[in-house]
């Protein structure tokens, strides 16, 4: 059904970084690709990586999913184990 509607990928800037544009563009023969400036798309909650445990634990008492969890022993221990 070529001819017929269009993919539409919305990235942040984050994804820039990572050279997502590119491949996405060449992989699927993209014409049109939506940089989101002042936050993140809206299928991932606007929200995007925090630097560090503290800022982690903050935004999960905000109620928005973290990955990592930041107050998961396993990742608390790894953090000590770094400093």
């Amino acid at each position: 059904m070529e001819g017929y509607g269009e993919i539409l990928v919305q990235m942040n800037v984050e994804d820039t970084r990572l050279w997502s544009c590119e491949y996405v563009s060449q992989k699927h023969n993209l014409d049109t690709i939506e940089l989101i400036g002042d936050r993140a798309p809206k299928c991932i909650g606007g929200r995007s990586k925090v630097n560090t445990n503290r800022a982690g634990k903050g935004t999960k008492e905000e109620r928005i999913y973290v990955t990592p969890d930041p107050e998961e022993h396993a990742i608390i221990a790894d953090i000590k184990m770094a400093q």
